[in-house]
């Protein structure tokens, strides 16, 4: 090699030639990761989405005024319902009640054959296998969950149709021996997040009445 391989020029071009490599990396690696895809990551609730499908969002307990709670499921479960809301009965449901049209909050029970009482332990296993129960929705909050007050479980909600208005159903699900408790919010898209801390404030305080307490003749 010559005395004048490594001259001026040459020195320059090789230089401009690694800067606009260094450049070309830089901006790559500032670039946000890809979406994943899924209908969780638009509508609303995005925003407090834990970071994985196995961090469990601990909501602070709203501040809603309840009323003294309720026997339900034969003695089973006390819950408390929002103050002023209409009680009603409706078939199918442990609770039903009501303001106005919409919203709704409702309560359904059923056995459980595979979980008999939600831990932290058993919470992930929980969450798969109602992800897979579930299939696919037009999700406005994806299958998560949840801990708030006395509740662990899940929560998720998806976009519903009734009479030509858009709703959004908001679910709160927990397990305690063998019993799947649904507790349900049904509102106005457009109400949605004014009304899901009154589900969230009803599921805090929640309590299961120990096996032994509950009135004579109806464990079963």
């Amino acid at each position: 090699m010559s005395e004048h391989a490594w001259g001026w020029p040459s020195v320059v071009k090789l230089s401009v030639a690694v800067a606009v490599i260094v450049l070309v990396a830089g901006c790559a690696g500032d670039k946000p990761p890809p979406s994943s895809g899924g209908q969780g990551s638009q509508g609303a609730g995005t925003s407090t989405l834990p970071a994985s499908q196995t961090e469990v969002w601990r909501p602070r307990v709203p501040s809603v005024p309840l009323t003294d709670p309720l026997e339900l499921d034969q003695g089973r479960l006390l819950l408390p319902t929002p103050e002023g809301w209409t009680l009603r009965r409706a078939r199918g449901y442990e609770l039903f009640c009501y303001r106005g049209n919409y919203p709704r909050l409702l309560l359904q029970v059923e056995e459980d054959p595979e979980f008999h009482t939600l831990t932290q332990e058993n919470l992930a296993q929980f969450l798969t296998a109602l992800r897979v129960q579930l299939g696919q929705r037009a999700w406005v909050e994806p299958v998560r969950g949840v801990q708030v007050g006395r509740f662990l479980g899940a929560s998720y909600a998806w976009e519903a149709q009734a009479r030509g208005s858009r709703l959004v159903r908001f679910f709160l699900i927990t397990v305690h021996e063998g019993r799947r408790y649904i507790l349900e919010l049904r509102a106005l898209e457009a109400t949605y997040r004014s009304y899901r801390p009154v589900a969230l404030a009803v599921a805090a305080q929640a309590k299961f009445v120990p096996k032994g307490e509950v009135p004579e003749g109806e464990s079963n």
